[in-house]
């Protein structure tokens, strides 16, 4: 069971889970990369990101990486990029929605939750912490590229589907090795601007009030 009672110290974000103790949601830093590519090969074997990804995603936008942390120790992560329009970056191709996507959003790229959707309450947490920073730099909406033939189905679908993402449409991504992987895309428009987040993205202290 997880209690809500969620605290800050203008580094990140903690939480109470009865089973495990305190976990803490904080940005990435270089010396988490090795661990969160260990949680990643874990999570998904050889398909699991690399260093050199994790490098690449953390010059290009240090805010969009986040871990999960328990008792010092990496247990999951969250890396996402700010797109605009329907510019969806080298690593994806052929997008093809039903609506144009307008303005920024945020692009959901991996996503390692601690659990591995087998616990929504404690998953849930790192997703909106990703979000809330997000709606600070001006995003309209959030979208993730999830493969078709997933490890993790159901539950993945169902893990982004129960939090107001849905299927708009499809995209390839082009994996380290060059294969293309159909992708359906997942959208959400973020309703308002106005959030209870005290996160911010110039000093890059504070967090999300949940």
């Amino acid at each position: 069971m997880l209690i809500f009672a969620t605290t800050f110290d203008g580094v990140g974000l903690h939480f109470f889970n009865r089973s495990s103790g305190y976990m803490n949601i904080r940005r990435a830093i270089p010396n988490d990369f090795d661990a969160m590519v260990l949680v990643d090969q874990r999570a998904y074997g050889n398909d699991g990101a690399s260093r050199a990804f994790f490098e690449a995603k953390f010059a290009a936008f240090p805010e969009g990486m986040l871990v999960v942390e328990e008792s010092d120790r990496v247990i999951g992560f969250f890396v996402f990029e700010m797109r605009n329009g329907e510019d969806v970056g080298n690593d994806f191709t052929a997008l093809n929605i039903n609506t144009p996507l307008r303005g920024r959003w945020m692009h959901a790229i991996a996503f390692t939750p601690p659990t591995h959707y087998q616990k929504k309450e404690v998953d849930d947490l790192l997703l909106k912490a990703g979000e809330e920073i997000a709606k600070q730099f001006g995003c309209r909406a959030a979208c993730v590229p999830l493969p078709q033939e997933h490890p993790h189905a159901p539950q993945v679908f169902q893990f982004w589907q129960s939090n107001g993402y849905k299927n708009v449409g499809t995209i390839d991504w082009i994996s380290p090795d060059g294969l293309k992987v159909a992708c359906d895309f997942y959208r959400k428009n973020f309703s308002s601007f106005l959030t209870r987040s005290t996160y911010n993205p110039h000093t890059k202290t504070g967090g999300t009030v949940l």
